[in-house]
């Protein structure tokens, strides 16, 4: 949907759950970490997350990250419901 491909300039929880800080962490991924954005959501608490491919290590991750923690506060593409 977005495409745009950039890299974390900090570290960041991939969330493959669902878009909430209590939902299960999957990742703790790392500055420079390659990231592409997928499209972003405003959850329950008014807070807006991206759904990203990363690149990390050998692989291939999806998930949601906190747009806080993403470079240019994440995708400007709505995810569809």
């Amino acid at each position: 949907m977005d495409g745009t491909e950039t890299r974390l300039t900090q570290s960041a929880t991939l969330h493959q759950e669902g878009p909430y800080a209590d939902c299960t962490p999957g990742y703790g991924l790392t500055p420079n970490t390659r990231v592409v954005y997928d499209c972003y959501t405003v959850n329950g608490h008014e807070n807006t997350w991206t759904h990203v491919t990363a690149y990390y290590s050998n692989l291939v991750l999806e998930g949601w990250i906190w747009d806080e923690k993403l470079p240019g506060y994440g995708s400007s593409v709505k995810c569809p419901r």
